[in-house]
C-alpha cells in the first residue's frame, strides 16, 4: 500500500491529527506531544541519580562530611564495585581521605538483619565492599542463613559481618529454631529418627 492510499486510513487521520495544535507544540530543538507528564532535570552534570542498571548488593550514596546532611550533592556507587569506580566517585564529591565521606544507603539486597546490624552513615566504604563481594555469591538460603548468624552473634561493624559470611560453613541454620527445645525438633525431624 503506498502513502497515497493510506491517507484515509484512522492511524493516518490520528497522526494529522496530532500533528496540530493543541496536541503538537512545535520547539527550537524538536517537537514534542504533550501527555501531561512533566520533566524535571536529575543530572546536573556531576551526580548522576541512583539507578541500578545491573544487578548489585546495595547502592550507596557518597557525600563530604564538608557538606551539609541534606545535600543533593550525592555520588552513588553500587556495591560490589572495583576500586576504581569508588575512587571516582569518591573524586566527584570531592573526597581525598575516607574518613571525611558520608555514607548513605538507598537499597540494599543484604539480609534484614544486616541492614539492622550496620551503620550506614559509618562505616568504611571498602568494608561494605569486601562484604558485598563475599554476599553476592550466596545463595537465598544463605542470604537467610547469614542474617540468623548476624542476630545471634551481633556483630558490630562491616568487616566482622564479612567474617561471619566467610565462615558460613560452621554454623547449623535451623529455620524456625528460636529455642532449644525448637531446635532440639528440628534436628531430630531432620535426622528422620522420630515417632
Amino acid at each position: 500500500m503506498t502513502r497515497y492510499f493510506m491517507r484515509d486510513t484512522p492511524l493516518c487521520q490520528m497522526e494529522q491529527q496530532m500533528m496540530t495544535p493543541p496536541y503538537f507544540k512545535p520547539r527550537g530543538h524538536g517537537r514534542y506531544y504533550d501527555n501531561g507528564m512533566q520533566l524535571s532535570q536529575l543530572y546536573d552534570g556531576k551526580h548522576l541519580p541512583c539507578y541500578h542498571y545491573e544487578a548489585d548488593m546495595t547502592a550507596v550514596g557518597i557525600t563530604s562530611r564538608q557538606e551539609p546532611e541534606n545535600s543533593k550533592n550525592v555520588t552513588w556507587v553500587y556495591l560490589p564495585a572495583s576500586k576504581g569506580q569508588i575512587e571516582r566517585a569518591m573524586q566527584r564529591s570531592g573526597i581525598t581521605e575516607p574518613k571525611d565521606m558520608r555514607l548513605w544507603i538507598a537499597d540494599s539486597s543484604f539480609p534484614e538483619e544486616v541492614d539492622v546490624a550496620l551503620d550506614f552513615r559509618c562505616d568504611n566504604i571498602h568494608e561494605l565492599n569486601e562484604l558485598a563481594l563475599v554476599v553476592e555469591k550466596f545463595s537465598i538460603h544463605d542470604r537467610k542463613k547469614l542474617g540468623a548468624a548476624v542476630s545471634m552473634a551481633k556483630p558490630e561493624n562491616a568487616s566482622q559481618i564479612r567474617r561471619l559470611a566467610e565462615n558460613m560453613d560452621l554454623f547449623e541454620f535451623a529455620p524456625g529454631a528460636h529455642t532449644p527445645e525448637e531446635y532440639g525438633k528440628y534436628m531430630i525431624q531432620r535426622s528422620g529418627h522420630f515417632e
